[in-house]
């Protein structure tokens, strides 16, 4: 009988240091949120004369806005509005790079080398991103679309 329970004893002490084993294990393998900070937040795109024009985020990334020319020649970028309301410009790694794309004259072919100012008459693809060592914000890319047009719709 004492050989019995001893059996049992063992038995059960091996599955105990075998179990804290395989939770210790598991619980080391399992990676943390190296950016445990970020948010969703919503790209505001502003030109630089401080007029808002849309905003991007990440379910709705794509939008199509018509200003008027107006011979104001245009940069725009994107501002990081927070959940909480708080609108920011992010420098450093948290930066939301601007990419300008491709312009098309009206009635020309497009023309993907071309400066940043949007003002002549035609249609401008623009890309707004995040990298993903992004700590301030979950990454996603935007994407604008400024048609330059006689008549503002």
């Amino acid at each position: 009988m004492k050989k019995t329970i001893g059996i049992i004893a063992a038995l059960m002490a091996a599955g105990l240091l075998i179990s804290g084993i395989v939770i210790c294990v598991a619980l080391a393998d399992r990676e943390e949120d190296p950016f445990p900070n970020r948010q969703h937040i919503t790209m505001v795109i502003k030109d630089e004369f401080g007029k808002e024009w849309c905003e991007l985020t990440e379910e709705e990334n794509h939008k199509t806005i018509y200003v008027p020319f107006d011979g104001k020649s245009r940069e725009f970028m994107a501002y990081a509005k927070f959940p909480d309301g708080n609108v920011a410009v992010l420098q450093g790694k948290n930066t939301i790079w601007t990419s300008y794309l491709s312009y098309t004259p009206v009635g020309g072919e497009i023309i993907y080398n071309f400066s940043s100012d949007v003002f002549q008459l035609g249609s401008y693809e623009i890309r707004f991103r995040t990298s993903d060592d992004n700590t301030e914000m979950y990454p996603y890319y935007g994407y604008l679309t400024v048609i330059v047009t006689n008549n503002a719709t």
